[in-house]
């Protein structure tokens, strides 16, 4: 995931997430081959953001924990084969930068992701 904004102060500023994942519990209702679920737990995600004002750039790099929260239906078609669909919304935190480009400015982010996926499991 990536996003950008140009700033008056601070040139192009651009962020981006490389690695995201989660460690998180499920609690559903079954029903026949189909399981109603919530979601929740750990977040982890590392962000790059660059800052490029023509003549001075500047970069920075945080890992951050925060938060996730979902729900899901997953859906046995065969006895070994199942799909699913799951949102998810993760809520990161905050981290500031003072880049090189506006020393004199702090600039806060705060990140928060929604998250729509699916997927299929093969039971051994």
């Amino acid at each position: 995931m990536s996003g950008s904004v140009d700033s008056d102060f601070a040139g192009t500023i651009k962020t981006k997430i490389d690695v995201q994942g989660s460690l998180r519990a499920r609690l559903g209702y079954a029903t026949g081959p189909a399981l109603f679920y919530a979601t929740g737990g750990l977040a982890i995600a590392h962000f790059d953001t660059h800052y490029d004002e023509g003549i001075t750039t500047d970069s920075s790099s945080h890992t951050k924990a925060g938060w996730t929260l979902g729900g899901g239906v997953e859906y046995a078609f065969t006895q070994n084969w199942t799909t699913r669909v799951e949102y998810r919304y993760s809520d990161f935190g905050k981290f500031t930068d003072n880049p090189a480009t506006d020393s004199s400015w702090l600039y806060p982010t705060e990140v928060t992701t929604q998250t729509v996926r699916v997927g299929f499991s093969y039971k051994f």
